[in-house]
């Protein structure tokens, strides 16, 4: 997948994709596959804001019957099911449970319930699932086992637990690239830190956007015959940028915060424990009266969510930034929840932060998340022609929002197009019929000097492809190394991100492409290693290498406490 910004700028497209998070993606993917041509961009990296602020669950929706929403529950079991085997390198079935205690809503014969119901409406969950990807029926479990679950919960009145089945993505960022990967396979011009700074209109029809290139700032134009604002949190300022009053508020705005915890507080199961705090959802039609706090095991760490809060956007920021209030605020609830994790600030490695849509709920100082998409065709809606927007409330179902939305852009080329695929057609890596059996044989190419735990990563970030990483060594055998002691990563994965992945920043690599700043980073020297890799793939010079090394270190600095590397702050 290369960036070439030269093919974009001389020639015209079907249609433009503005937004590279995960429905940028699979929109991408989905026309490409259809046979149109496709243009995606985003102002950043793939994948990196929203997309990749989540607690790497794909949920089911078994928290949809509080809300009595069947059609909903049976759309995210289709798309959890679609995603087992699109993506099975990616993609593997999870445990959850929720402790059981006394009578009422969180006894066991009410979550006896709940489990049954889910498993009828998900009766299907299952159809032609591939080895190791079947999810098995929900259950009861007693208490020894729930406290073995999660050492020192709350056990006052604990009766055990009802554990049910989801899926786990690993790695919500490799999941988006290798959409777009495959979207670039077939034929899809892929360009990351490309800003749309306005759509370009002539004769009351949209035919495209003016960009910059944010590595070098040059601008230009890419022309579509129909473009797709799928930029989440920036669709109302690109709309308002070139249409100022005439499209309505589409995204609302609130923060969602999600904590990488350093080490393990809970087993092989992600455990949802009843926040101490009151909550109200207007939308339920069965109310707990709190709300569930999740913590998910992930690799060597545990990830802790979700909290929500109002947003006020200004139009110079819509990022959201290092909060310590936040992070704080969210830390002593889970404390409150679980007091026998016993955490402190210094155990937060690092903290995801995003925004999400959701209405601030002036009566409890809360958020009223938005339950549904938003699919707006301007062209019937406000008499723009030849732009859709789409906000998205859910990483599960994207793929089949995107499905919709490009449903809108094929009619506007008079049906010539194919119809969907996206929802059988694996993914670049994943055309893997028996996961077992393919991870499994796959430790035949391991060489005895990869320890096996960077090994297997390897193997489910890169999935097929993995020996294409491994074929580095053939030109410098050090590149089989590991970047460092502590870190699962491969020279090699370095090299061929910047090569064949669009790096094309440090960030890139450490957050998106490689394991490395994942779970939080432990020193300087790593980075370091790491930018000199990227440098001498990307002809980057000293200064710039520098440049590279500080921005990453910045975003790492308000977690560089206890269980770092002194050398870090050097």
């Amino acid at each position: 997948m290369k960036r070439d910004l030269n093919r974009m700028a001389g020639r015209g497209f079907d249609v433009l994709v503005i937004g590279a998070g995960i429905y940028g993606a699979w929109a991408a993917w989905d026309a490409a596959l259809r046979g149109l041509s496709v243009a995606v961009i985003d102002k950043d990296d793939f994948g990196g804001a929203t997309s990749a602020n989540n607690l790497r669950v794909v949920h089911g929706g078994l928290r949809y019957l509080q809300h009595l929403d069947l059609n909903r529950m049976r759309e995210s079991i289709r798309e959890q099911r679609i995603l087992l085997r699109v993506a099975p390198h990616l993609v593997h079935p999870l445990p959850c449970a929720v402790p059981t205690y006394g009578r009422g809503s969180r006894g066991r014969l009410a979550l006896r319930t709940a489990l049954f119901l889910n498993d009828m409406v998900g009766w299907n969950r299952n159809w032609k699932a591939a080895p190791g990807k079947a999810l098995p029926r929900g259950r009861l479990i007693g208490a020894d086992r729930m406290k073995e679950a999660v050492p020192g919960i709350p056990d006052r009145g604990l009766t055990g637990g009802a554990l049910w089945y989801d899926a786990q993505v690993r790695d919500p960022e490799r999941l988006v690239l290798a959409i777009l990967q495959s979207a670039s396979r077939r034929g899809a011009a892929v360009a990351n830190h490309i800003s749309a700074d306005a759509l370009l209109e002539e004769r009351g029809r949209v035919v495209g956007a003016r960009v910059t290139d944010g590595l070098t700032g040059e601008s230009f134009f890419i022309r579509a015959g129909v473009t797709l604002n799928l930029t989440g949190p920036w669709s109302d300022r690109l709309l308002r940028t070139t249409y100022p009053g005439k499209v309505p508020t589409l995204f609302p705005f609130s923060q969602a915060w999600n904590l990488v915890v350093r080490r393990r507080l809970v087993s092989d199961i992600a455990v949802g424990l009843y926040s101490s705090r009151t909550f109200q959802d207007a939308d339920r039609k069965m109310s707990r009266g709190t709300r569930l706090l999740f913590l998910t095991p992930w690799r060597d760490v545990t990830l802790v969510g979700t909290s929500h809060r109002p947003f006020k956007a200004e139009d110079r920021r819509l990022e959201v930034v290092h909060d310590e209030r936040e992070i704080a605020d969210l830390l002593e609830e889970v404390s409150g929840a679980y007091p026998a994790a016993d955490l402190v600030p210094g155990d937060v490695a690092y903290a995801f932060g995003g925004l999400l849509p959701g209405e601030a709920e002036p009566s409890t100082g809360g958020v009223r998340l938005l339950k549904h998409p938003v699919i707006r065709d301007h062209g019937r809606a406000d008499g723009i022609h030849g732009l859709i927007t789409g906000v998205g409330v859910k990483f599960t179902t994207a793929r089949r929002v995107a499905e919709r939305l490009v449903d809108l852009a094929a009619h506007q080329f008079g049906g010539r197009t194919d119809v969907c695929r996206t929802h059988e057609t694996p993914l670049l890596g994943g055309d893997i019929q028996d996961w077992p059996e393919f991870s499994g044989s796959a430790q035949d190419h391991r060489m005895r000097t990869i320890p096996p735990i960077s090994f297997s990563r390897l193997v489910e970030n890169h999935g097929t492809r993995f020996r294409e990483v491994l074929a580095l060594a053939g030109e410098a055998e050090h590149l089989l190394n590991l970047l460092a002691d502590g870190y699962p990563v491969l020279q090699a994965e370095v090299v061929y991100a910047a090569r064949e992945e669009m790096a094309m920043t440090l960030m890139d690599v450490v957050r998106r492409r490689t394991e490395m700043g994942k779970c939080g980073l432990k020193g300087r020297g790593v980075v370091i290693k790491a930018a000199a890799l990227q440098a001498a793939e990307l002809g980057w010079d000293s200064a710039r290498r520098e440049v590279e090394i500080q921005d990453v270190l910045e975003a790492y600095r308000p977690f560089l406490g206890s269980g770092t590397s002194s050398d870090v702050m050097q």
